[in-house]
């Protein structure tokens, strides 16, 4: 029995493998190249779709009153890549599309009529005397609504 040691199968087979991999590479480089431009246009691409949605929607419009990403303001303009909002205070913020998108957005303006918590201290002169009084028309006030619920409770 003769045993071939020659390496000369294994060069041709080499070789094809290597010739293979130099015609593939115009394909991987060309692959790569928009696998990088896929992810260098990622941000501005989900802005442009983000603001095609929000336009046809009409979550809000120009002069709302609007809450989103943690701003409060009102918008003064929206194009395909941001909205532009003025806060309370007159700050002008650009929140880009795709954050508006992808938050809960609170539209006040819809609302028509808002409710206000204010809280104020006023200070009256023998303000000891008027706060006790107070306090104890509170607590009468409490205990007549806690006997009205048991009565409203014990009739059929």
């Amino acid at each position: 029995m003769n045993l071939d040691f020659s390496l000369e199968p294994l060069f041709d087979k080499l070789q094809t493998w290597i010739n293979s991999l130099i015609e593939m590479l115009p394909n991987l480089i060309m692959a790569a190249i928009v696998l990088l431009i896929g992810l260098a246009f990622q941000d501005p691409i989900l802005n442009l779709f983000s603001g095609i949605i929000i336009s046809t929607r009409g979550f809000f419009n120009v002069g709302d009153l609007i809450e989103v990403a943690g701003q409060k303001g009102i918008i003064t303009k929206i194009t395909l890549r941001s909205a532009f909002l003025r806060t309370l205070s007159g700050h002008e913020v650009i929140i880009p599309n795709k954050d508006v998108a992808s938050n809960p957005i609170e539209n006040f303006t819809v609302l028509g009529s808002r409710r206000v918590d204010l809280t104020c201290g006023v200070r009256i002169k023998g303000g000891e005397k008027l706060s006790a009084v107070l306090n104890s028309q509170a607590g009468n006030a409490a205990k007549n609504g806690s006997q009205d619920t048991k009565e409203k409770s014990s009739t059929p």
